[in-house]
């Protein structure tokens, strides 16, 4: 039998603590995506917009506990198609340049070919073991502040 990962078992303590214990559980959350967080912004220092919009939620939804990292939006729409999640294959993604105004079929516009520049993905993943330990201290802590454990 193999080992239960290590997130799912986090998941599954998270959903069972009571509201107080998750309450004072989110600050050391957050601080486990902060590292990943200014990691990812130092990696997408390529870039003039995109650091700025990356950014750290915590949640204990039941379809979404855990910790999430996001970027992009309206100030740094092309942070997405960077980072990969938009490329049609992978590495690269198309994009319009000199794009017509006047011609809406596209089929007119100039599209090129641009290569991807990860920096959500990459950060997570050099992260991840020393955020999983950060989040396993704090459930603990958490849980013996509330009786569980010894």
């Amino acid at each position: 039998m193999t080992d239960p990962n290590p997130a799912d078992v986090i998941r599954q303590d998270m959903l069972r603590l009571p509201y107080e214990a998750r309450r004072t559980l989110r600050p050391a959350l957050r601080a486990s995506g902060d590292e990943i967080a200014a990691d990812a912004r130092t990696r997408a220092g390529w870039s003039t917009r995109i650091p700025a919009t990356i950014k750290v939620r915590s949640s204990f939804r039941a379809n979404r506990e855990g910790v999430e990292l996001v970027a992009g939006g309206p100030n740094a729409p092309h942070a997405r198609p960077y980072e990969g999640l938009s490329a049609g294959q992978f590495g690269k993604f198309r994009h319009p340049v000199f794009a017509d105004a006047e011609n809406f079929a596209r089929n007119g516009w100039t599209w090129v070919e641009s290569p991807t520049r990860p920096f959500l993905f990459p950060a997570a993943t050099a992260g991840e073991e020393k955020a999983t330990q950060k989040v396993i201290t704090a459930l603990d802590v958490a849980a013996k502040a509330i009786g569980f454990g010894g």
